[in-house]
């Protein structure tokens, strides 16, 4: 997991090498999880006749969250058994999408405690001041931080978009994600806008739509140079996913690789 600080990708917009070594060549299919019955997914893991996932992501606040709630104690990360694929955290904050309603305090606990098993954690951008301490551990134990925004009513306008971005970007995030409503083309129109205001250099920009327009976004997004794309495994937790093995397939297909 740890990040070489010489490796080029640091100027290039990559993500770091540690992270982004795990995960393989862009663009990468990513599985969340918000179900305990998923966590372990051997039989996908075990099953090569599919494509697997790049990555996994662990909805601490799902999965864990009731745990915090009535103190009792979380699994120890020393003793989990978990797939030989790389790592991503989240601890969601209860405004974007957070199960059982954790403070800054709880969610912060959730992300300590799991860390020895991450490559990256995904932190909201209005709580990036909170977990200020937590992205900083993160980074210093070689583990990505994602700087992320949701929006589960509809899709901003472009200028809000940009200026959601750009916060983002100026917290030192060495990947940005958005996922927005979209439910007709126009409001998907709007979501992958800004890829078109990149410049060299920036860090990477992950885009995905949920709802009606969610599916396709997420390969319009891919085309357009999202180096992720997030799916399910199972338990489907926005309208509009994919389940990662089909997404896992389709982004063969659009890239022009064999017949899966």
């Amino acid at each position: 997991m740890a990040t070489d600080p010489t490796d080029p990708s640091a100027d290039s917009g990559a993500p770091p090498s540690g992270f982004w070594t795990r995960i393989g060549a862009a663009p990468a299919p990513v599985a969340g999880i918000v179900n305990q019955a998923d966590l372990w997914p051997w039989n996908l893991v075990l099953d090569r006749s599919r494509p697997l996932p790049a990555a996994l992501e662990w909805r601490l606040d799902t999965l864990f969250g009731s745990d915090l709630n009535s103190d009792r104690a979380l699994p120890d990360p020393a003793g989990l058994s978990t797939p030989p694929l790389p790592l991503l955290l989240t601890a969601r904050h209860p405004d974007e999408g957070g199960d059982h309603d954790l403070s800054a305090v709880k969610r912060a606990a959730l992300l300590r405690h799991f860390l020895p098993l991450a490559d990256a954690i995904d932190i909201e951008l209005r709580s990036m001041e909170e977990l200020a301490d937590v992205a900083d551990e993160a980074r210093q134990a070689g583990v990505a931080v994602l700087a992320s925004a949701h929006d589960f009513e509809r899709t901003p306008d472009r200028e809000t978009l940009l200026d959601l971005i750009l916060q983002a970007e100026q917290t030192g995030a060495d990947a940005v994600k958005i996922a927005t409503r979209t439910e007709d083309p126009a409001s998907m129109l709007r979501l992958l806008a800004p890829f078109a205001d990149r410049r060299p250099g920036a860090p990477p920009l992950i885009l995905m739509g949920m709802g009606r327009m969610g599916r396709i976004s997420r390969l319009a997004a891919v085309a357009l140079g999202s180096p992720l794309a997030y799916g399910h495994l199972g338990h489907a937790n926005v309208p509009g996913q994919w389940h990662a093995v089909e997404l896992a397939e389709a982004l063969i297909r659009q890239r022009g690789g064999a017949d899966v």
